[in-house]
């Protein structure tokens, strides 16, 4: 018996580092930034550093990112495969970055707010849905996703970037109202 609940323990451990890997990751190609994607779109139609499927792998994460979109692991593994090639051709980000003709927004970090949910346990959920309710502070929409994140965080399921950015706006809605989260 002591050596299944320790077998267990060892897939939850392991589930929570692959979770944690898949945040990391995500954030290597939110971190840069959609004016980066939006930049690099243009910069690959003067150098020819990436390949065709690597540029549409790009045109791709761009569109992801300006809609919110959510990312398979496959464009992630591409992402991070572009990236490293980039840096690999030392390749001023900066420079890059100089193509877009796009404002940059805020930047949010999907590790970050993936840890930021982890932490919150089912009481604190259940105070957020209802003050978001009571006092209107959340849609009906923003409600949905809270509701199926929390289900999402419980199974230990993958959390797309769209939900991610949403529950972070509702949380910082409703930290607003004096509730820790």
């Amino acid at each position: 018996m002591e050596f299944k609940k320790h077998k267990v323990k060892k897939g939850e451990m392991l589930a929570e580092m692959m979770l944690a890997k898949h945040y990391d990751d995500l954030g290597k190609i939110t971190l840069l930034g959609f004016q980066f994607w939006d930049g690099l779109c243009s910069f690959m139609l003067t150098n020819d550093y990436l390949s065709l499927n690597q540029q549409n792998c790009v045109s791709k994460i761009r569109e992801n990112l300006f809609n919110r979109g959510e990312f398979n692991d496959f464009e992630i593994k591409n992402a991070s495969q572009i990236i490293d090639k980039l840096y690999s051709e030392n390749i001023n980000f900066t420079k890059v970055k100089s193509f877009s003709k796009i404002v940059e927004e805020k930047i949010i970090d999907p590790l970050q707010i993936y840890h930021r949910l982890k932490v919150i346990d089912n009481d604190t959920w259940d105070k957020i849905l209802a003050i978001g309710e009571q006092t209107g502070r959340l849609n009906h929409s923003q409600i949905s996703v809270m509701k199926t994140v929390i289900n999402k965080l419980q199974q230990k399921e993958i959390i797309s970037h769209k939900r991610l950015s949403i529950m972070n706006d509702a949380l910082d809605n409703i930290k607003k109202l004096g509730l820790k989260v």
